[in-house]
Order: C-alpha cells, then structure tokens, then sequence
C-alpha cells in the first residue's frame, strides 16, 4: 500500500513581526521566525516551511514515525481548510496514534487539535469493498495569514514488509525537507536493528541536487520547487519526480523476503501456490492451451472484475481459485489464481507476474522494493511456442503471458496498458524480469464509417457504423456492463453533435465475440449541417479530431519532459450524397509529425462525395533536455490538424 501525502490545503498572506511566533510549539519557532525575513514564492497558495519525518524500526515488520509540518498560508483559494489526514489499511496495520496541531491566525489568535480519536472515514471506491480508512482531523479558522503546525505520532505494519516512501515535491513550494533515521527513546523506545537497511533515491535531477543515500544518514532538502502547474502532456511522476525509499530487510514470519529479488519472487509464487488448486471450469474439457483458451472465454464471461478486501493483506494475497469459482468474482490477484488453477487442470503450469501498469513503468535500475507493483498477471510455461502473441522467451523457456482482467483481449494478447512494460515473473527458482514486446499487444482501432444524405434545407440524415478492434474506445466495455442508453451515451461522446441533433442506437454486436470487431450503428439527422463560409460550404465537423489543446502556456518555460501514449488507430470512411453536385476543396493531403501520422482522400462522382480519414498516434517522448522542442512540436501539429481539417470539411459547387 502506497502512504499518501499529506494534504494541507491552505491560504495565508506575508507573516509579520507582530506574529506571537512563541504561540507555535518549539520545534516550528525557528522556521516560522526565519520565514519573515525572506520572500514568499510567488503564485503559490502556501509555502511548506518544513516537512521533517523521523521513523525507525521496531521490528516484527512495524515502523514507527514522526512527522512535522509548518505551512505559511498565501492564497485564498485554500482559506478554511488546514486537514491532516493518513491512507491507511485499517486495523492495526496503519494508523495515527496522536496528532497535534495549530493554527497561528494573523490577529494573534491560536486554535489547536490535539487528539488520539481521529476521524476515520471509509476510503473505498466504487467496486471496492476493504478495511481501507483514512484518519483525519481539521484545524478551525485557518485564513490568509495563517501559520499551521502540526505534529503526528503514526505506526504501519504493511502486509509486503517495512518499508517507506517519500517525494519532496509537491503542489506547495518546500522550504525545508527531511528524513531523518531516529534514536532510540521516547516514542521511539525499542528501535531494532534491521538485518539490513537500504535507501535509494531516484529522479533528483533536475529539480534537486542529489543528497547522499546512505543508511542511518540524514536526508535534507532545501528550497524544493513545486510541482510545475499548467502543463500537460506529462510522464507519470513514479519515472521523473524525485523520491525516497527506504526497505528493511528482517526475517518475519508471514512477511516477503526482502534479500533481493530472486528471494522476494520465491516467496510471491510460494503465496500463490498455496491458494492456486487445480479446479474444473465449466464446460471445459481436454489439456493444454487449447483447454485453457475456452477456460479464458469461460471467465471472461462469468467472473466480474471486484475488489474485497476484508483483511489487510488481502490487497497482495489472492484468494483461492476455487474459491473464485464459487464468487464469480475476484480482483486480479484472484483472476490470476483461478487462471491458474485452470491451468493445472489442463497439466499447465502458471506463475504469478508483477506489473505496474497506468502509474509509470518500472526502470531496470530501480532496486527492490515490493510496492512497485500494482498488477498481477499470469504467465503460462510452455514446452514450445505455440505461436501465440503474447509469449515471450527466457532463460527458463517460453511462457504465455495472460492477463484475466481483461475480459476485452483476445486469448494470447495483452492490452494496451502493457505496452512497454517490464514485468517480473515469480517462480520456485527465482524471478524472471521480462519486458513486454509491442507484438504481444492486442490490435486496438476504430473504423467510423457514414453513409448520409443532404437535402435541400441541408439537413443530414444518415447511418453512422462503428466497427471497434480491441477496446479502443471503451465502446466493448460500454456495450458489455452498460445499458443500450448508456452505450448511446458513449457514442456520444466521440461525436461533436449540435444540440438539435436526433441520434437513435440501432444493432450491436456481441462485444465478447474477439473473432471480429465490434460493431454498432448509430441513425443520426444533423439540421444545417453545411452551412455559408465565404464563398464555400462547411460541413459541420462531427466526426474528424479536433485540434489538440496546448500543453503549455505560451511564455511560461517547461519544467515536465513531453510525454503521450500511443493512441488506437482510427479511420472515418464516408460516402454524402449532396442534393446538388459540391466538389472537395482537398482532395488529398498528408500529414507526419512527431504525434501523428494522417492522410486524407476525398473524391466526387456526381452528387457522391467519397471522403477517407485514417490516422496513427505514436508513442511521443520528448526527454527533460528537449522538452523545448517537443513543445514546440505539438505548437506545430495542433496548427497543421486544424488547417488539414478545415480543409478537409470545405465543399464548393461542381463546375
């Protein structure tokens, strides 16, 4: 479980000399006192003067911690809220002891909290059920020109074993920032000595000077910037922002092996071994792949994506496969363990892989630490390849990448989410890193293709058909868990529809039915849908891309390398039949840019027009050294989209 930051929404203005600074506990004086001698930063809501964490470990894989934090309010925008608060896993395994804290209003006045009965609220989402709280408690009064304080006594015993995490940066500048390795006493009474003690720090440059990542060394930070605002178009942060961890390597009964990562893999597939039993799926019969293809599509049919956590540790331990079976649910822990006790009934044998997906990817040169992961898949060993897209070969031999969860990719693919990714397979003998190759990925594209009529008063009335490989546009997930309104919905919200537009939802097909695309049709009318520009007609456009929104502020210098996913494939194909003959004003252009690849075709026969849009969005990476460049690039590819689709929606009569 990943311990979230701290939020302390905030506003104040410049602190003054008149301030009771001695109204402030002891160890925020100094920082507030130096803070009137220097310059707020500017455009910020609050100036963190301190964020200092001491922790140790107390053995039996707990971790005790002290934090403190002074904020100096700036802006209005956070007026009234001053919140402390804590993610954890309920129970005993995370939790505030204590918590003080104080709000040093601009007229002298102080409000205080000082308690042990936090708040704790229930933190799960929609489709999670767990012991998941969040313990917080609120400062009254907080204002513009308000110092806030606050000072927590918090413990976590986490499932995957004693460790810590920390980014310096965040929304608010960070005047001061440290962690520091505590001494034995007080709060702190009992600290053990770990077997081994290992910091790592990753992302420093270029925000920060790197400090020295040793054990039991302090780490200390001045003058840590904000995350930049206003820019889009990012990596995620896990891969460019600096951060700290910290792991404990001990010898825990129930706790991984934290040695390295061969131990810790040993110990993943022993937990998974252990729940995974050998069961039948229904319907099912024979060995092999082939048996477990159908078992695929059995499950892909009948077990639904659910978290239920009722134990801690259940976010990292699966549930039994059998198990499984008789829910018809499970998360992907769960999915990968009925996937594997399918296996077993074929004579497969399946392993459990750790993945991160959708939160960064995982860099070769990041040591071990077991909350880097947030997936699990399966990996099927196989005795040759079988010619199946997602298998990969290893020093251990060929393996059958799966992933459950996703009950919209063909059997013997992987979905998008994986793209690029490096992935740690866990046996009996040890991990396996592997990085996912681009073949292994499910085809994702979207065909629109119309075929309307233009009467006289131009109104347009037509058939618009979707023909979606994979999911690339949600339209198979909309189709599978929704209602036929709410995939109309969907739809909708691809197309640029006037408000007098009448749409109406026609056939659909079966969206588990990976052998083809899915298909849905969609009877639309469009009043004026051409309309005057000059001396030509503009059809409305509904159905090409608009031009991308700039991902930076025009004068403001990029901080955020330049970062995109690669995007479905995506065609429009259209066949107008004007009332009158109307010839293109383009009839073909082409377009390359570092974010996309377009063409376009349009042709006249009488009153036909034949129009072809098709479009591939890359991967784009532009690094912190050519940030400049990249947003440059998109400066250039929004203004080149835009005039190719205006062009491409101008009519003029025939001559």
């Amino acid at each position: 479980m990943k311990r979230m930051a701290i939020l302390l929404v905030l506003s104040t203005a410049n602190l003054s000399a008149g301030w009771k600074i001695g109204k402030l506990p002891d160890w925020a004086q100094s920082y507030a006192l130096a803070a009137t001698t220097e310059k707020p930063p500017e455009d910020a809501e609050a100036w963190v003067l301190l964020d200092r964490t001491e922790f140790a470990y107390m053995g039996h894989g707990e971790i005790r911690r002290r934090h403190f934090r002074l904020v100096q309010v700036l802006g209005e925008k956070g007026s009234g809220e001053a919140v402390y608060s804590l993610h954890g896993l309920g129970g005993n395994a995370s939790r505030i002891k204590k918590l003080k804290g104080w709000n040093l209003r601009p007229d002298d006045t102080v409000t205080k909290v000082d308690r042990d009965d936090l708040v704790l609220f229930d933190s799960d989402a929609s489709g999670k059920v767990s012991t998941n709280t969040v313990s917080a408690a609120a400062l009254e009064g907080v204002t513009k020109g308000s110092i806030v304080a606050f000072e927590s006594q918090e413990i976590e015993h986490l499932p995957m074993g004693a460790v810590a995490y920390a980014m310096p940066m965040e929304t608010y500048p960070v005047r001061h920032w440290e962690v520091e390795f505590a001494k034995d006493g007080g709060w702190f009474s009992g600290v053990k000595m770990p077997k081994e003690l290992r910091v790592a720090g990753y992302h420093f440059a270029p925000w920060l000077q790197a400090p020295l990542f040793q054990a039991y060394v302090p780490i200390r930070l001045e003058n840590v910037p904000a995350i930049p605002k206003h820019e889009s178009a990012l990596p995620n942060g896990h891969n460019v922002l600096p951060r700290v961890e910290v792991v404990c390597v001990d010898d825990v009964d129930g706790l991984p092996d934290l040695k390295d990562w061969n131990s810790f893999a040993r110990w993943v597939a022993g937990q998974y071994h252990a729940k995974t039993k050998a069961i039948a799926i229904p319907g099912v019969r024979g060995t092999g792949v082939d048996a477990l293809r159908a078992a695929s599509k059995w499950m892909s049919r009948e077990l639904a994506y659910k978290q239920v956590y009722l134990t801690p540790d259940r976010g990292w331990i699966p549930e039994e496969s059998n198990e499984v079976v008789r829910k018809r649910y499970g998360d992907c822990k769960d999915l990968s363990s009925c996937l594997g006790g399918a296996a077993a009934q074929f004579g497969l044998k399946a392993y459990p892989v750790l993945a991160r997906i959708m939160e960064g990817r995982i860099e070769g040169s990041e040591a071990l630490h077991p909350y880097l992961f947030n997936h699990v898949i399966s990996a099927i060993h196989l005795d040759k390849s079988q010619g199946l897209a997602a298998e990969v070969e290893t020093p251990k031999g060929w393996f059958l990448l799966v992933d459950p969860t996703s009950r919209l990719t063909p059997f013997g693919w992987l979905p998008s989410e994986h793209r690029g990714a490096r992935v740690l397979i866990c046996t009996e003998d040890g991990g396996i890193w592997v990085q996912i190759p681009d073949k292994a990925l499910a085809p994702s594209s979207m065909i629109q293709r119309l075929e309307a009529t233009l009467d006289a008063t131009r109104r347009m009335t037509g058939i618009l058909t979707f023909r979606e490989e994979g999911d690339a546009w949600g339209l198979r997930s909309a189709s599978l868990l929704g209602t036929r309104k709410e995939l109309e919905k969907t739809l909708l919200t691809f197309l640029d529809l006037p408000s007098n537009a009448v749409t109406s939802l026609g056939s659909t097909s079966d969206p588990l039915d990976f052998g083809k695309p899915l298909e849905i049709q969609l009877s639309l009318q469009v009043p004026e849908a051409l309309f005057g520009e000059g001396r030509d007609l503009v059809l409305q456009n509904i159905f090409l891309p608009r031009p991308p929104e700039p991902i930076q502020k025009l004068g403001v210098p990029r901080r955020f390398p330049v970062h995109l996913d690669a995007a479905s494939s995506r065609t429009f194909d259209a066949v107008l039949t004007f009332n009158s003959p109307l010839a293109p004003v383009s009839t073909e252009q082409m377009l390359e840019t570092p974010f996309r690849k377009t063409s376009w075709k349009a042709r006249r026969e009488g009153n036909k027009v034949y129009l072809n849009f098709r479009q591939e969005r890359p991967e784009v990476d532009f690094s912190f050294s050519n940030r400049e460049e990249g947003v440059k690039q998109q400066r250039k590819d929004r203004s080149a989209i835009k005039r190719l689709v205006d062009d491409a929606m101008s009519f003029k009569p025939a001559t």
